[in-house]
């Protein structure tokens, strides 16, 4: 995350730090100080201080301070050249390529330990939730919601990621929440309701797993574990279909669903397996058949990505039926329904970007900090005019809703709004 924000905002001196020697690179503490330094006392960011750091260097002429800045001068050209491609590419391709060419996908798959092969899954759902923010934006542009250049872009799958995850600093209701943890964190613990997500065969058990006795034996366990943290009652879950780096493909329901013994199970599905099947065999219910597929297989003649425009079309159909309205006709442009569009703040220029502040003490944004007030008239380079209706302090930032008139309410991030004052 700390690569995309310098990249969308190289003056942002947090993300700077957090990523010049990671993974490392041969630029040291000492190093990233006195870059900090440079950038302080010519009220610089640390971006722009490089240019004085590197100046520096050849002015000494000292061989190990030129080679430290030949080290930093590599890594700002590769955060130039991954600016370069976000312009040209998807947004998963691009932050593939972020991944591979920042060296951070490498090194986590050259560890090969279950940390680090976790450390890879994390980052493969980060790359599907861009793929995914894709897919939405274009099925809004298909169904006459948005225009066509309303294409999907890094900053507006940033900004949608910072404001949710910003929500999990908030201290209001702090009982009545869900506790989010891996099974191993949940050894020893029980909870009155347990849900269990992700139950697929290649998930859980992992595709690592499944390759040895042994390894599904572990992964058995780890099931246990989280089935009997539930004192009431336990959800298990599984997907028809998932994205997998980039992809969408069918899944299967984990091995271990058709271990629990029926009679403490309340499902729609018939989980027992066919005579003749093998372990990762196929499953049938009342939904149909989950066998195993590929991403080249199809489904009743469908790949999984047409089954899910297939879907969700036919959803969104049979809602508007059920609200009394008839089928669109082929080529209008229809309403979106709120109950399945949600509104998405769309900074689109990188102009105007400033330097963040990193001084402030870590915590929550006091209200006094932001830049902006409850009334101010503002303007943004897409939304037009409007006036300030809501402002909320978040961990590093705040959450300021504006009333752009015709554009209705929108949320917006003051470090990344781009808002000026009228």
């Amino acid at each position: 995350m700390a690569y995309i924000r310098l990249v969308i905002n190289p003056k942002d001196d947090e993300a700077f730090k957090r990523v010049v020697n990671y993974p490392a690179r041969g630029i040291g503490d000492t190093t990233v100080g006195r870059i900090e330094e440079l950038a302080r006392s010519r009220n610089k960011s640390m971006w722009e201080a490089v240019d004085e750091l590197v100046a520096e260097a050849a002015t000494l002429g000292d061989a190990m301070q030129k080679a430290i800045a030949r080290k930093v001068t590599e890594f700002v050209n590769l955060i130039r050249e991954l600016a370069v491609a976000r312009e040209s590419k998807s947004l998963y391709d691009f932050g593939l390529e972020l991944a591979s060419r920042s060296g951070i996908l490498q090194i986590y798959r050259q560890e090969n330990t279950p940390e680090s092969q976790s450390a890879v899954d994390n980052i493969e759902e980060l790359l599907n939730s861009m793929q995914l923010f894709r897919e939405q934006r274009d099925a809004e542009i298909r169904n006459g919601e948005r225009e066509e250049s309303e294409q999907a872009t890094i900053e507006e799958w940033l900004q949608s990621v910072m404001l949710m995850t910003d929500m999990d600093n908030e201290d209001d209701g702090a009982d009545d929440r869900v506790t989010l943890m891996t099974i191993h964190s949940a050894k020893g613990l029980e909870y009155k309701y347990v849900y269990i997500a992700g139950c697929e065969e290649n998930l859980f058990p992992s595709q690592r797993a499944i390759e040895s006795a042994d390894g599904v034996e572990e992964e058995r366990r780890l099931f246990y574990v989280a089935l009997t943290r539930a004192k009431s009652e336990a959800m298990i879950t599984y997907c028809d279909m998932r994205y997998k780096w980039g992809n969408m493909e069918f899944s299967s329901p984990s091995r271990f669903l058709r271990e629990i013994d029926p009679q403490y199970v309340d499902c729609e599905e018939d989980l027992s397996p066919k005579s003749g099947d093998s372990v990762q065999g196929s499953l049938t219910g009342r939904m149909g058949n989950f066998s195993q597929a590929s991403a080249t297989e199809r489904r009743n003649g469908q790949t999984a990505v047409e089954a899910l425009r297939q879907r969700f079309d036919y959803r969104f159909q049979q809602k508007r039926a059920e609200a009394g309205n008839s089928a669109p006709k082929a080529g209008a442009k229809v309403a979106p329904d709120p109950r399945l569009v949600a509104p998405i703040a769309q900074p689109r220029s990188t102009a105007g970007m400033r330097r963040i502040n990193t001084s402030a003490a870590a915590g929550t944004a006091s209200l006094s900090a932001c830049p902006y007030q409850i009334g101010d008239r503002v303007e943004h380079p897409k939304f037009g005019v409007g006036v300030i209706q809501r402002i909320e302090p978040l961990a590093s930032d705040h959450k300021v809703v504006v009333d752009f008139g015709s554009y209705g309410e929108k949320t917006l991030l003051a470090k990344f709004a781009k808002l000026e004052k009228l």
